[in-house]
């Protein structure tokens, strides 16, 4: 079935929502696809659609209703993985923020096979895409804690990627955000090289990124 099909049979303040440009209405469309299969594996269509406002409806309602029951987009695994092999850097990144939502639903631990691969965004072509990574995984770490520290081992080889050094400087702030968002899950193993990190990060070419790590290095240094 065509998306336009799709999308006419479903009710029609779901339609309203997810057509609007402004894209005034995303928490009633969550809201509906709570409760509404066919307005929810829509939305999972429209999540490679070419219609720019689609698309980005879908990824924020869906964004907002996992944010709340992970479990009702967990059913959309397979096409949310399919996202981080998408030639399109915006298809890319949505799945990767879409998946940290989804991650706490994921009891099968399916997330282990995906390690590396996910992770590997940080390192990828668009700038774009490693910054929505670093910008989800502390959700990631949240729901599995396990995980942890081989996180925060593959974000501290930020250096080691084909970003330019004024695109790293910008990471480095993403990457110190997201080390706060879960430093009680993070081992104490790994504390010195984070301070190591943030520090190198108070010379870097972001004023953002150098606020973030002096705020860091005074919330964590003795």
């Amino acid at each position: 079935m065509s998306i336009d099909l799709q999308i006419e049979k479903l009710p029609p303040e779901a339609q309203a929502a997810l057509q609007d440009k402004e894209g005034k209405a995303l928490d009633e469309l969550a809201a509906i696809a709570l409760g509404n299969d066919a307005v929810r594996d829509t939305l999972v269509a429209c999540l490679s659609e070419k219609n720019e406002v689609l698309r980005y409806n879908a990824v924020r309602a869906l964004e907002r209703l996992a944010a709340q029951h992970p479990e009702r987009l967990y059913p959309a695994w397979d096409t949310l993985t399919g996202l981080l092999d998408s030639p399109n850097g915006f298809h890319r990144s949505s799945g990767a923020a879409l998946l940290a939502f989804v991650l706490p639903a994921d009891t099968e631990h399916r997330f282990d096979t995906l390690f590396e691969h996910y992770l590997g965004l940080l390192d990828d072509s668009k700038v774009m895409v490693t910054r929505y990574l670093a910008q989800s995984i502390a959700k990631v770490a949240l729901a599995r804690p396990d995980l942890a520290a081989r996180i925060t081992t593959r974000l501290l080889e930020l250096e080691s990627t084909r970003h330019t050094p004024d695109r790293k400087d910008i990471l480095r702030g993403d990457i110190l955000g997201a080390f706060e968002q879960y430093f009680s899950r993070i081992p104490q193993a790994c504390h010195a090289d984070m301070l190591a990190f943030a520090q190198r990060a108070l010379d870097c070419s972001s004023p953002r990124t150098r606020k973030i790590a002096k705020q860091y290095l005074s919330a964590h240094t003795k």
